[in-house]
C-alpha cells in the first residue's frame, strides 16, 4: 500500500495560521517548536513518523486517518492528550514512553487483544469503544486494576475522585487535571459532530443541485424536429 507520511510541510500547513512565502525553513521550524497542540486529523495519513521536529507538545490529534500502527511517539515526552480514533490500528503498543499521558482515545480501530500492560499507568480517560477487545472477559476490571488513576472508560465514569484517593498516593490523587481533560474530550466530540453535520449538509446540497439539474434538462429540452 502507498504510505502517506506525516511531513514537516503538512504540520506547517495544518497548524501554522499564516505562512509567509519569505519565511526560511529555520524560521518555520522555530514556529513549529512553539506549538503545544498538533492537529493532523483527516489527512489520509497511513503511518506515524517525523514527529521529532516538534517541541513540547501536549495534545496530538490523529483521528480519522489510515494509521495501522502506534509508533515513533517516544520524542513526545510531554504528551498528555492523544486521540487516534477511527484508524486501522490492530495492537496497543509503543505507548509506555508517554509517561505524562492522561487522555487516550483508541476508539473505532481494529484492536482485538486487550493489552492493558501497554497503556501508560497515568491515563485517566480511556476509550477503546468500537474495538473487538471490548468483549474480552474482565475487560473493565483488568483496565481498572492496571490503571489506578482511571476515572472514565468508554465515556462512562468508573471511579470518582474519592475512590482514587483510596487507591493512589496523595500527590497523584490531588491532581486537578481531569476537568480540563474532560472539557477537551467534550470539545472534540462537538467538533466531530459538527464535521459530520457539515458533511451531511454538503451531501444534501449536492443531491438537491443534482435534482434541479435533472428537472432543467427534462423541461428545458428543445422540441423534437417534426418530419
Amino acid at each position: 500500500d502507498h504510505l502517506i507520511m506525516i511531513s514537516f510541510c503538512l504540520i506547517c500547513k495544518r497548524n501554522l495560521p499564516f505562512v509567509d512565502d519569505t519565511e526560511s525553513q529555520d524560521e518555520l521550524a522555530a514556529r513549529v517548536l512553539k506549538l503545544t497542540h498538533i492537529r493532523l486529523d483527516r489527512e489520509s495519513v497511513t503511518a506515524i513518523d517525523n514527529l521529532d521536529c516538534l517541541g513540547p507538545i501536549t495534545n496530538l490529534y490523529l483521528q480519522h486517518n489510515l494509521i495501522t500502527k502506534l509508533e515513533n511517539l517516544d520524542t513526545l515526552v510531554n504528551l498528555r492528550f492523544l486521540t487516534v480514533s477511527q484508524n486501522r490500528i490492530k495492537k496497543i503498543e509503543n505507548l509506555l514512553c508517554l509517561t505524562a499521558l492522561m487522555f487516550l482515545d483508541l476508539s473505532h480501530n481494529q484492536i482485538d487483544q486487550l493489552q492493558e500492560d501497554q497503556i501508560p499507568s497515568n491515563v485517566m480517560i480511556l476509550s477503546l469503544a468500537g474495538n473487538p477487545c471490548v468483549v474480552t472477559d474482565g475487560y473493565r476490571e483488568r483496565l481498572m486494576s492496571r490503571l489506578l488513576n482511571l476515572r472514565q472508560l468508554d465515556g462512562e465514569t468508573v471511579r470518582d475522585e474519592d475512590d482514587n484517593e483510596k487507591e493512589v498516593d496523595k500527590e497523584n490523587s490531588a491532581s486537578n487535571e481531569p476537568a480540563p481533560l474532560v472539557l477537551e474530550a467534550i470539545t472534540l466530540k462537538i467538533q466531530e459532530r459538527t464535521q459530520l453535520r457539515l458533511q451531511e449538509m454538503n451531501q444534501l446540497h449536492a443531491d438537491h443541485k443534482h435534482d434541479l439539474e435533472q428537472l432543467h434538462r427534462q423541461y428545458d429540452r428543445p422540441p423534437k424536429n417534426s418530419t
